[in-house]
């Protein structure tokens, strides 16, 4: 008999290929949930939704677990409001040298809730 390579035997002893509808809506009710291996805040967590769904997050400073897309979301909000600043040079040749425009613009913006009136 001809040894065939692993890839191609199928699925180790004990795991079973899931092609049904019904069966995998029963498996991820079944799994559903939080999973890390322990509870410090920053710890890696894979989170399973009952219908099907896969992603990974990480327990937040309250404890509570975080998806990887909100963690990614609140560290990309705190440069929201930072100062833009554009510079354009355009340089233009001339006989023995060379001349240009500069020209800048900074885009600046204030959160709301961090407006101060001087009275």
């Amino acid at each position: 008999m001809e040894q065939r390579p692993e890839e191609l035997r199928g699925p180790p002893p004990g795991v079973a290929i899931v092609t049904a509808s019904d069966e995998r809506d029963t498996i991820f009710k079944t799994v559903a949930g939080v999973y890390s291996t322990d509870r410090k805040p920053g710890s890696q967590l894979v989170i399973i939704t009952a219908d099907g769904q896969v992603s990974l997050g990480t327990i937040g400073k309250d404890g509570k677990p975080t998806s990887a897309h909100e963690a990614a979301t609140r560290e990309w909000t705190k440069y929201l409001y930072m100062p833009f600043l554009l510079l354009d040079v355009t340089p233009i040749e001339m006989g023995n040298g060379c001349v240009g425009t500069l020209r800048a613009s900074l885009t600046a913006a204030i959160e709301p809730s961090r407006i101060i009136f001087l009275v």
